[in-house]
């Protein structure tokens, strides 16, 4: 046989086999997929969906009950099942009215715009009066599904007040608004990158050259290693102190959401990050909300069926009539109802890049040499240029009662900055219990944080 024509042969074949394999895998893949979420959905949906309506036959057969046993005035159970009826008929509106009027609505005093661009702006929150002032705190928002409004929940609830209430000024950088208000689609990883390099700038020139904390809160926190380790001798000269709270660094330690997308065929995704590219357009955030609720079996409550059972359970709301009617738990159950709706999810897409950069650490997570899945300016972003050359410290906070992320993620940062890392796991805290739950960063609470996050951090914030 002719030589060339052998040797093409052989690379067609060759071509041909690992073609079959690649589709050999992907029809596994789908498979186990398909498999994985019927388990999901059969557990998460119909089970979850049947105990919801039998639970409330059961409330009302109780009630019924009580007035065949002579506890209680046929007029009077009449009453309650029909304030449970209305209640359950109108919670939606009640979240998609109040809740998200509720939202986000957090505006501490003496709060300043002091920079803007196209996609972000940044906000400057003085400490509080009387209190010793110590270093900034500067929080990286920005892309997260839901909305980074969320660190600004309620008046009540608001995370920088947790810093500006111990002296620690806060510098916010946050997205301009959401897709309908503030275009972010071509937003990228570079994108981060570069703009939180120009605003800690503008915020290290603020407030006169002294050092910082640099902040980054979940997703949050995995942009912020992005910048560590795309500029490490600036990062090194601005900041200290680096504090991840609850981030996936090694996302495929969160066993719920690496688990259904390294199920997920390759060519699907690949395909959908693709068109999102050629269209301009987002990831959206109902495919990333779907994934994530489907991985937690989440769903239910977010469904009518859901929204009504909720309703049913707390009678109250039938009485409401305006936001001034609402008690404390009532302002916190409607504004975090409306922060997890497919309707606010809707609003804060994520731009394709930044969907390579988050999936590639649920899927391939962090490599040995603290290789995180992206680049900056063609060079591979490394967390060891973030431990050689600096005096960078530091400290992640976790909850032991996280389902989403698990305090194991973290277990880079300890392998590759030893004793300059300190992780601190709250037993009792959960994802976001040190946004919605701000009296457990009051020492004198009996459920208080042990210990307090502010406290580790300023320790390693102010040593020498």
């Amino acid at each position: 046989m002719n030589p060339n024509l052998e040797s093409t042969t052989k690379s067609v074949l060759q071509s041909g086999i690992d073609r079959a394999g690649l589709l050999r895998h992907e029809a596994l893949q789908a498979t186990s997929l398909m498999a994985y979420m019927t388990e999901r959905m059969a557990s998460g949906g119909i089970v979850a969906a049947t105990r919801a309506i039998l639970d409330m036959q059961f409330d009302a057969l109780a009630a019924c009950a009580d007035v065949v046993k002579g506890e209680r005035e046929p007029l009077d159970v009449a009453g309650e099942l029909g304030s449970r009826t209305r209640s359950g008929l109108r919670f939606e509106a009640l979240i998609q009215t109040m809740g998200k009027e509720l939202f986000g609505s957090a505006r501490p005093a003496g709060e300043t715009q002091i920079g803007e661009d196209a996609h972000y702006r940044l906000s400057y929150f003085p400490p509080k009066a009387g209190v010793p002032e110590q270093p900034a705190l500067f929080h990286v928002g920005g892309v997260l599904p839901y909305g980074d409004a969320l660190f600004r929940m309620l008046p009540e609830a608001c995370f920088f007040d947790r810093f500006t209430s111990r002296g620690m000024p806060v510098y916010a950088l946050e997205l301009r608004g959401d897709k309908d208000h503030s275009d972010f689609h071509d937003l990228t990883l570079e994108g981060v990158v570069d703009a939180i390099s120009h605003f800690s700038g503008v915020a290290f020139d603020h407030g006169k050259s002294k050092k910082m904390v640099l902040e980054g809160y979940c997703g949050l926190a995995s942009q912020v290693l992005a910048y560590a380790a795309a500029k490490p001798l600036e990062c090194n000269a601005r900041f200290k102190v680096v504090a991840n709270f609850v981030g996936p660094v090694d996302g495929t330690k969160c066993k719920g959401l690496s688990e259904i997308m390294q199920l997920m065929p390759h060519s699907m995704v690949e395909a959908s990050m693709r068109m999102a590219e050629r269209t301009g357009d987002y990831v959206s955030g109902d495919q990333l909300r779907t994934t994530q609720d489907i991985a937690l079996k989440g769903f239910l409550g977010k469904t009518p069926l859901g929204r009504f059972a909720a309703g049913w359970k707390k009678p109250e709301y039938a009485a409401v009539d305006g936001i001034d009617s609402l008690t404390p738990d009532m302002r916190k159950d409607l504004a975090g109802a409306y922060w997890i709706s497919p309707e606010n999810c809707r609003r804060w897409p994520v731009p394709p890049n930044l969907s390579r950069y988050t999936s590639g650490l649920f899927t391939d997570g962090v490599g040995q040499g603290g290789e995180l899945p992206g680049s900056y300016r063609g060079r591979p972003l490394k967390l060891t240029d973030a431990v050689e050359g600096t005096q960078l410290q530091f400290v992640s906070f976790y909850g032991g009662k996280d389902a989403l992320v698990p305090e194991a993620t973290a277990e880079p940062l300890k392998r590759l900055f030893g004793e300059r890392y300190k992780h601190v796991v709250h037993p009792a805290a959960g994802h976001v219990s040190y946004i919605l739950s701000p009296n457990v960063w009051d020492k004198a609470n009996p459920k208080a944080l042990t210990p307090n996050p502010v406290d580790v951090i300023l320790e390693r914030l102010l040593a020498p």
